[in-house]
Order: C-alpha cells, then sequence, then structure tokens
C-alpha cells in the first residue's frame, strides 16, 4: 500500500522523477501485481477479472505517472484495471508461472493446476515403472527356473558330461555346474 501512495502522490512522483527512479518504482509495482495475481491462483480456481483487480489493489484511480515512463510496464496510467489484470495473467502465463485460460466474453479467468497435469503425468509414469518392474522380476522367475530344470535335467547333464574338452559345450557346462554347485553350497 505504501508503494501505492507513493506512485499516487504528485509530489513523491516528482521526487522519483528527479532522482531518476520512476521507471524502478514501476518496475516494482508491476512486479507487485505479478505476485498478487500468482498469490491468487493458490487460492481460487475460477473468478472475475474485475474480481481480481479488486483483490489485487487496482481498484482505485489511476496511478500519476510522467509522460515519458516507459510503456513496457503493465500498470499503465488511465488503463482499466480489468485490461491491466488481463496483462499480467497473460505474462505469468507466458512466462510458464501459471496455466490459465481466459474467458473475455464472460469476464472470468480459470486458473487450471500445472502441477495436477505434471502430477498426472507422474503417476501414469510410476504405473508404467511398475508394470516394467514386475514384467522383469516374472522374466527374472523364469529364467531362474529354466536355469535349474536344465541343471536338473539327467539328458542336458550326460549331454553336458560326455561332450569333448574343446568343445563349446563343455565349456558352458562348466559354467552351469559350478552355478549349480553354488546354489546347493548356498553361496
Amino acid at each position: 500500500q505504501a508503494l501505492l501512495n507513493l506512485l499516487q502522490s504528485p509530489s513523491d512522483i516528482n521526487t522519483l522523477e528527479a532522482d531518476k527512479n520512476v521507471g524502478l518504482a514501476m518496475q516494482t509495482y508491476d512486479a507487485l501485481v505479478l505476485h498478487k495475481v500468482k498469490a491468487l491462483t493458490k487460492i481460487y480456481s475460477v473468478i472475475s477479472l474485475s474480481e481480481v483487480a479488486s483483490k489485487v489493489g487496482l481498484g482505485i484511480p489511476a496511478i500519476q505517472t510522467p509522460n515519458n515512463t516507459s510503456n513496457n510496464t503493465i500498470v499503465e496510467e488511465g488503463k482499466d484495471p480489468v485490461e491491466v489484470v488481463e496483462r499480467a495473467i497473460v505474462a505469468l502465463a507466458l512466462k510458464g508461472e501459471i496455466s490459465v485460460k481466459i474467458d473475455q466474453v464472460a469476464g472470468v479467468v480459470h486458473f487450471t493446476s500445472a502441477t495436477s497435469t505434471s502430477s498426472s503425468s507422474d503417476a501414469t509414469l510410476r504405473r508404467q515403472v511398475e508394470q516394467a518392474l514386475q514384467e522383469t522380476n516374472v522374466l527374472s522367475d523364469r529364467l531362474r527356473s529354466m536355469q535349474t530344470q536344465a541343471l536338473t535335467c539327467a539328458a542336458y547333464l550326460h549331454r553336458t558330461s560326455t561332450a569333448s574338452p574343446s568343445s563349446p559345450l563343455s565349456s558352458s557346462s562348466s559354467l552351469l555346474m559350478a552355478s549349480k554347485a553354488m546354489q546347493l553350497g548356498g553361496h
């Protein structure tokens, strides 16, 4: 409120102008407006633009700005408070700080939760990861079962024990037998 009072006082504006700080004061006020609009997104999901203007503090007489002030500010002298609020909302949305839909015909703003969309995609991703882990566990169990069957199959054991030492089968059978020995030995 003190900043607003400062910007509405002609003598304070003259002091700011003499110190070449009017632009800084206006940027500060713009930042305050943006902050207040962003805070409202945490409270309301649907609200009229005129009510946003009122809650932000724009339902007040125009701020006295000198004629040479840059038009890069959100708040401009003589602008309709609803237009100012709409510009602030659009600026925040373009920066990705809020997610919003504006119904200009009804004069209503719908704040949508970007985090709910994010949470939804996070939940979907989490389910996909859990499903992939379950499938991996099923495959691991199947491989373990196949290995156990191979190591206990008499025909396989006979075939691998009679293979020649230079045969590739003998080295793999040695590995399988070592694996079985480790399983039986509890290692």
